[in-house]
């Protein structure tokens, strides 16, 4: 079933990509259908990417192909020195399926990305991301996927941890309906459930993989999440790119939608102190705070008024959806553990600060915004609830 609606939604957003579960064996096959001419171009970072390439070199001949290795400081811009006849480019992992669109964008021709967990970043971005030297520049979308249950089986921890945002984005889209009155369609129960339903193994690789994919297809135009945003910033502070950081961080963001919804009183009428808020959130963010305040709709009396009507007529429904929320993440840890994930140390004050920080990052009227309306939000820095 998940294949299916994977389809549909790469179709429904206009893609050309076409996606194939089967061993990576197949990849000249694939290749060969849209590549009658010219070479191909392998890229991959150190390490695993690398040696999986030098397998595939054997099965690609006909195409001649010529393998690139990315450095951890190596710029995308030292493709182009590649010869004119390279007509396709075959990304390895994730920073290898960047850079392989990269090239397809700039140089035309086709290009391929193998995942090497069931994860689908760098695959269905329409820009690229911030921090690849060329953040936010369209990239022409990949033209194949070939997913290999057998290859990401292996990082299959790696694939729960990046998808446990998808269920507490779609809290947010939920809480911002209620108090915005305007519900946005960006369908992320799906990609959330079925993360929940993939069991370990290499078929559950593909479906892992499939809900990735749902995930950042919903993504493309939604409005930037507090969670995710905000994990985004923690793992540049605290060095930490692994993405079991992730799960740490939507663990608090689930307790703290709990006791929001539990115990927290609304305050009609407060005003919030945005500058400052957005001056030191843009400290803590390295973001302008000129981008941070485009974020902020100051409410009108009669808004703030309702919007603490609203809270406290739907405060116990929100409370139990926050309670299932809790309870999908506590799923989702032990399905991380089982599969050999490891759970990160990351301090409370880190996590404090990440959740409070991110109610400057998303134009949502998530829990973390409406905390900061209600005045249950601290505002100077070091004084974080």
């Amino acid at each position: 079933m998940c294949f299916s609606l994977l389809d549909s939604a790469i179709a429904g957003c206009g893609l050309a990509t076409r996606v194939r579960f089967c061993s990576v064996s197949a990849l000249a096959q694939v290749l060969r259908a849209a590549v009658p001419y010219g070479k191909i171009v392998l890229i991959a970072e150190e390490g695993e990417g690398f040696a999986l390439a030098g397998r595939l070199r054997e099965g690609l001949g006909e195409f001649r192909p010529v393998s690139v290795v990315l450095g951890g400081e190596d710029k995308l811009e030292g493709l182009f020195s590649l010869a004119d006849d390279v007509r396709a480019a075959v990304g390895i992992g994730e920073r290898g399926a960047l850079a392989a669109r990269f090239f397809a964008t700039l140089r035309g021709g086709y290009s391929c990305a193998v995942p090497l967990a069931p994860y689908a970043g760098g695959i269905f971005e329409p820009t690229a991301p911030v921090g690849s030297g060329w953040g936010g520049y369209p990239l022409k979308a990949a033209d194949f996927v070939v997913a290999d249950g057998e290859k990401m089986l292996p990082r299959f921890a790696e694939g729960v941890a990046r998808l446990s945002p998808a269920a507490v984005c779609a809290e947010d889209l939920a809480v911002d309906a209620v108090f915005s009155g305007e519900r946005k369609e960006f369908d992320l129960r799906t990609p959330a459930q079925l993360a929940l339903e993939a069991e370990h193994g290499a078929e559950g690789a593909k479906k892992l993989f499939c809900a990735s994919a749902l995930f950042y297809i919903a993504m493309r135009g939604a409005p930037a999440f507090a969670c995710t945003e905000a994990a985004r910033v923690l793992q540049k502070r605290t060095l930490r790119s692994r993405p079991d950081c992730l799960l740490a961080l939507c663990g608090e963001f689930s307790r703290r939608y709990m006791r929001l919804f539990g115990d927290g009183t609304a305050r009609a009428f407060f005003i919030p102190d945005y500058v400052r808020r957005a001056e030191l959130c843009a400290a803590w963010a390295g973001i302008s705070q000129k981008n941070l305040l485009k974020n902020v709709r100051v409410p009108t009396a009669e808004e703030s008024f309702r919007r603490a009507e609203l809270f406290g007529e739907c405060r116990k429904k929100l409370h139990t959806s926050a309670q299932i929320l809790s309870a999908y993440g506590k799923k989702m840890r032990a399905k991380y553990c089982a599969a050999g994930g490891v759970l990160p140390a990351v301090s409370r004050a880190e996590l404090n600060a990440a959740y409070s920080r991110s109610a400057e990052l998303t134009p949502l009227l998530a829990p973390p915004v409406l905390e900061r309306e209600f005045g249950m939000l601290a505002c100077e820095e070091g004084s974080f609830v």
